[in-house]
């Protein structure tokens, strides 16, 4: 789908790091608002307002997440979800609502936090992983690679028999080679080398949570992702 200029501009790179849950709110509204009412945008779209963690680490990463388009079922507009969702779960529906294949990490975990939108996974037929508030882990701190100077260490390599909420297996070219674990560059410290090599919520099957029964309803939808890095508690 391809968008007007005007739609995405600048003034999209605030990410609400250095101002006020005000502000950032009235500056989502300023670019939202007349997308809900432009057809060329919300036909048959998913816009999807979210952020990334919340300020205080010593308790779980709870974050808001809202789901506006027209796509969205009347009986479930306006209520809340309390299925256990993390940001692979975007990766995974997206995955799923256009039967495509999976990257072999946290988007097949069968742990539950690669579950699938549940107005999604209606459709399809796709059973998410139920997850007791008690059971859900924090997620509140960066996994090691050599893209986090304080725990540095190899990229976890990627699972490469895990089916994927799209019904298939990894993606192709990321076999082999290219699914080992991969080292930090030469220039980095070697003391890191050790540290984690694979992915623990990738290292499970998630066949066990697949349903092959009804055919992907939405195929024709576009989704829309804004992610705002900032600090929230909520």
């Amino acid at each position: 789908m391809t968008h007007d200029r005007a739609f995405f501009t600048p003034n999209m790179k605030n990410d609400g790091h250095d101002t006020t849950v005000d502000f950032t709110g009235n500056w989502t509204k300023s670019f939202v608002t007349p997308l809900l009412t432009n057809p060329k945008f919300m036909n048959k779209t998913l816009l999807v307002i979210t952020f990334d963690e919340n300020e205080t680490y010593a308790i779980k990463n709870n974050v808001w997440t809202l789901l506006l388009g027209d796509i969205i079922p009347a009986t479930l507009r306006g209520t809340t979800d309390n299925t256990f969702y993390t940001h692979y779960s975007l990766i995974s529906t997206i995955q799923n609502n256009w039967g495509l294949y999976s990257l072999g990490r946290n988007d097949v975990a069968a742990d539950g936090s690669a579950n699938v939108f549940e107005l999604v996974a209606n459709q399809t037929g796709f059973k998410n992983v139920q997850v007791a508030a008690a059971d859900i882990p924090y997620y509140n701190f960066t996994q090691s690679g050599y893209f986090d100077s304080q725990n540095e260490g190899p990229i976890p390599a990627v699972n490469e028999t895990a089916m994927g909420a799209g019904g298939k297996g990894i993606l192709p070219s990321l076999k082999g080679t290219n699914g080992s674990a991969i080292q930090p560059p030469t220039s980095s410290s070697s003391g890191a080398s050790t540290s984690a090599s694979s992915s623990s919520s990738a290292s499970s099957s998630a066949s066990s949570s697949l349903k092959s029964t009804a055919p992907l309803q939405l195929t024709g939808y576009v989704f829309a992702f804004v992610a705002f890095l900032i600090g929230l508690v909520v």
